[in-house]
């Protein structure tokens, strides 16, 4: 729907204003001071209200104004909307027309306006001061999944940069680490007990210990064997002694020469004992306790040595699994960046060419093609692409009514640019051009037919 007719009396410096545009674009062309502004206020209080009525509303020397908007769809009127307003009163009345011409009032005249007119999509000068957050809320209203899916994705980046931060503080203390532990080459892998070596040791005195038992069994059999050698000399004394009883002692000396070859067996058994200690003594090797008993005297620092060791070897795993996460979360961003990227190009823009960056919305700009904020085009580039983007805001059975409050902005090529897109997109225009030289000085109100 868009707007049919109008009439406005006695309203600010307005006497009386008479037009009839039947959904054409209307141009309001004139001075300063004309009224222009005038019209277009008695427009937006229309469909939003005493909130927007002027100050001092009611022309000089009169005592109300009348304000009379026909609302229809090209040929066919719809509805009207009264408005009555004197120094202490507001009054908004919608009468509605069905197909057979009868007339309808509606009941809640402002509620049912309200929903016929999206006001932040009515003027594209307005929506250009926005913010870059609120216009991209804006857009979030007709696309809230597309809200919803990059809310999530930029949860999903904050969450992965957290956890990259996190890893990455926790790798340059691991490497810190790291370069406070000297490494010691030829070291076991596990630490040395002590009580080891002194069992190694107390092994090693034993076997030692083996060569003073053969040397004092040795020292003993040579003291047995001289005693026996003594013996035989005292026997053999004795045998020269009794030489002469041999007869008489027959039964004695028998039993002396037994002993005696009994000695003498035992003798060589002793020789042959005293002969295999010589070699065996001379066979031992002695275990060397000074290389035990030093490794016990360094096995603390030994041991230390290995636990830098081990803690080396814990802290270079440490870095290198930290090093393959903190390039996963990378990884991980750019995934969700990408995805970002998707999710944005599969979204039913209101214009072909607009995207959502951060916290903004971008566009092309139309020289140099490169993607930028919305709000940096120039005066002109904005106008071109804003009835596109506002279009999408109104209500498709609603009014398709834009305000551009000041045409001058644009050239020749942004004005028509901005035309051809709202006949495209069935919008009507309401255009504000102000006139510095002019003989006349009442507001001339144009009406320009679509293409």
């Amino acid at each position: 729907m868009n707007i049919h007719s109008a009439t406005i009396e006695a309203f600010k410096n307005i006497a009386k204003c008479e037009f009839e545009a039947r959904g054409n674009h209307i141009i309001l062309r004139g001075m300063n001071g004309s009224g222009k502004t005038a019209i277009l206020e008695a427009l937006t209080m229309a469909f939003f209200g005493k909130k927007l009525l002027p100050e001092d509303p009611v022309m000089h020397g009169q005592e109300s104004s009348k304000i009379v908007w026909n609302i229809g769809n090209n040929e066919k009127l719809i509805f009207t909307i009264t408005i009555r307003v004197t120094a202490d009163n507001f009054t908004l009345k919608v009468i509605q027309y069905g197909d057979n011409g009868q007339k309808m009032e509606i009941k809640s005249p402002a509620g049912f306006l309200e929903k016929i007119m999206f006001r932040d999509a009515l003027d594209p000068q307005a929506f250009f001061s926005k913010s870059d957050k609120d216009q991209l809320q804006m857009l979030y209203t007709i696309l809230p999944n597309l809200k919803e899916q990059l809310d999530q994705i930029d949860s999903d980046i904050i969450n992965v940069k957290s956890v990259r931060s996190r890893v990455l503080s926790e790798k340059q203390a691991a490497e810190v680490d790291l370069s406070r532990v000297e490494y010691t080459p030829n070291l076991p892998e596990a630490e040395i007990d002590p009580a080891d070596l002194v069992a190694e040791l107390t092994r090693a005195n034993e076997k030692n210990a083996e060569l003073e038992d053969m040397q004092s069994d040795r020292q003993a059999a040579q003291d047995q064997l001289s005693g026996i050698a003594q013996k035989k000399t005292s026997i053999k004394k004795q045998i020269e002694r009794q030489a002469e009883m041999i007869r008489q002692m027959q039964a004695q000396m028998k039993e002396s020469e037994n002993e005696f070859t009994s000695l003498s067996d035992t003798e060589k058994s002793i020789a042959e004992k005293i002969a295999t200690i010589d070699k065996a003594i001379q066979d031992f090797k002695p275990v060397d306790t000074a290389d035990i008993e030093n490794r016990i005297a360094s096995v603390k620092d030994t041991n230390q040595k290995i636990r830098d060791n081990l803690r080396r070897k814990e802290l270079e795993k440490r870095v290198e699994d930290l090093s393959a996460e903190f390039s996963k979360g990378l990884k991980d961003i750019r995934d969700l960046e990408e995805k970002r990227i998707e999710v944005i190009k599969s979204a039913q823009m209101p214009i072909e060419g607009l995207t959502v960056g951060e916290g903004c919305l971008m566009f092309p700009d139309p020289v140099t093609g490169e993607i930028v904020r919305l709000n940096s085009l120039s005066t002109g580039q904005k106008w071109r692409v804003a009835v596109r983007i506002l279009a999408a805001f109104l209500p498709e059975n609603g009014m398709r009514v834009m305000i551009v409050k000041n045409v001058n902005d644009l050239d020749e090529t942004n004005y028509n640019a901005m035309l051809a897109a709202a006949d495209e997109l069935g919008i009507q225009l309401v255009m504000h051009q102000t006139v510095f030289k002019s003989d006349n000085y009442q507001c001339e109100i144009v009406i320009e037919d679509k293409q």
